[in-house]
């Protein structure tokens, strides 16, 4: 069954601040760039000679406004809405890292994360399901420690009463071992 997220933004401030700077950096390429070519033209309209020279400059001087800065602005939202999509690929794997974090916190050792076909950080996915399947068995071994220990306890106290070696001491002494042991149970 193919995964599917419901929701683009999973960590809407990180993902919206990351869009935001990678917006705000092609705009700041972007002036840098316009310098570049805009400068060249000022300075050839400054030191024009002619009228001609000058309404050339200025014709390609307003032809650069007026696809430069449309183009710019264009390319800077669609480089901040492709970070929206990239980022829910690197975004949506930690979420759900943090999720089987706090399962395993609350001694969910059962869940796994599951990640989609082409999200990032597959090697943690792997880490992180060993570890809970790690923690299972290690629960299971003292699940199964513990109650050989209750039973052995509940042995030891019978045959001490049956032989009739079984004092008052010694009988609060193994029910409170008894009863410590199934409370860690």
């Amino acid at each position: 069954m193919k995964q599917r997220r419901t929701k683009y933004l999973i960590k809407p401030k990180y993902q919206i601040a990351m869009a935001l700077g990678v917006i705000i950096s092609i705009v700041a390429y972007s002036l840098v760039f316009s310098v570049i070519i805009f400068y060249p033209l000022y300075t050839e309209m400054s030191t024009a000679s002619s009228i001609p020279e000058l309404i050339k400059a200025s014709s390609i001087a307003i032809f650069l406004h007026k696809t430069f800065w449309p183009g710019m602005l264009a390319v800077a939202l669609m480089a901040g809405i492709h970070i929206l999509f990239f980022s829910h690929r690197t975004v949506g794997p930690i979420y759900r890292f943090e999720k089987q974090l706090e399962a395993l916190r609350n001694g969910d050792y059962s869940s796994r994360v599951h990640l989609r076909k082409r999200d990032e950080f597959e090697n943690m996915e792997g880490l992180l399901n060993e570890l809970g399947e790690n923690l299972e068995q290690v629960r299971s071994r003292d699940k199964e420690f513990i109650n050989e220990l209750k039973a052995r306890l509940e042995a030891l106290q019978t045959s001490l009463q049956n032989q009739g070696a079984f004092s008052t001491e010694t009988e609060e002494i193994t029910n409170d071992m008894i009863n410590k042991i199934s409370n860690r149970g």
